[in-house]
């Protein structure tokens, strides 16, 4: 086995011990550095195939914690919002929305670290809300991910209950995702072996994740969530700028 397999079975090693602990950021930590080692037509079948590994390894085990009552409705806003998405995403503004995306993902965790719990939620109204926000931005960049964070936290889920919750709205996207994958010919023997080769490491990054996850306080767990989200904000920030200087 080469340095550069090892490499790539170390990425998603990391990438699968963060998304199992917290229930997002997979495909953030993981694609930018596969996209260095390997093309995007490797690179996001080969991310989507463990993605779906680590959704299912948790909620074989955790499915009766999924809060169905709230996950419907993200799913069902959410499928109503990625046409949006699609749509926004021809939009000659992008790079504005998308700055203002991470300002806005910086701003409220940043002000949820320093004044927390002035902010809840006290019913599922809004799912309906975020879900569709979610299914907007899923569209257009490829970020359901972070209101569906800030709806668990605003409603006070409990650290477990915010991860799968997360991987239950995220498994029917998964499985359509690596469905069209496969239909469009990108299971490659290239991609193959690296799943293969990858899957001891990113189930035992997987499981490990289950106990990290269960054993930070909920208090701490939302201060880490919101440190993600402003690493999340201000990696997109970075990235739209780069985008603004060599367009101009």
């Amino acid at each position: 086995m080469d340095f550069l397999t090892l490499a790539i079975i170390g990425v998603l090693a990391v990438a699968a011990l963060v998304g199992s602990t917290f229930g997002f950021g997979f495909g953030l930590i993981a694609v930018p550095f596969l996209a260095v080692m390997v093309d995007m037509k490797t690179a996001t079948p080969l991310v989507g195939l463990v993605v779906i590994t680590v959704v299912v390894t948790v909620l074989l085990r955790q499915w009766h914690e999924v809060q169905f009552q709230s996950v419907w409705r993200l799913i069902l806003a959410s499928s109503l919002g990625v046409p949006l998405g699609l749509f926004l995403l021809q939009d000659v503004h992008d790079q504005v929305m998308k700055l203002a995306l991470a300002l806005i993902i910086m701003a409220f965790s940043w002000y949820n670290l320093f004044t927390p719990n002035l902010l809840t939620l006290k019913t599922e109204r809004a799912s309906y809300l975020f879900g569709l926000v979610s299914g907007i931005l899923g569209g257009a960049y490829l970020l359901p991910g972070p209101p569906i964070v800030i709806y668990g936290v605003l409603r006070q889920w409990a650290p477990s209950a915010i991860r799968v919750n997360l991987l239950g709205y995220f498994l029917p996207n998964t499985l359509l995702l690596i469905l069209g994958h496969y239909s469009a010919g990108l299971w490659t023997p290239a991609v193959l072996r690296l799943f293969t080769y990858s899957l001891p490491a990113v189930l035992v990054a997987t499981i490990t994740g289950n106990y990290i996850n269960r054993a930070i306080p909920k208090g701490k767990f939302d201060r880490v969530i919101h440190v993600l989200l402003i690493c999340i904000g201000l990696a997109l920030f970075v990235q739209v700028l780069k985008t603004m200087v060599l367009v101009s």
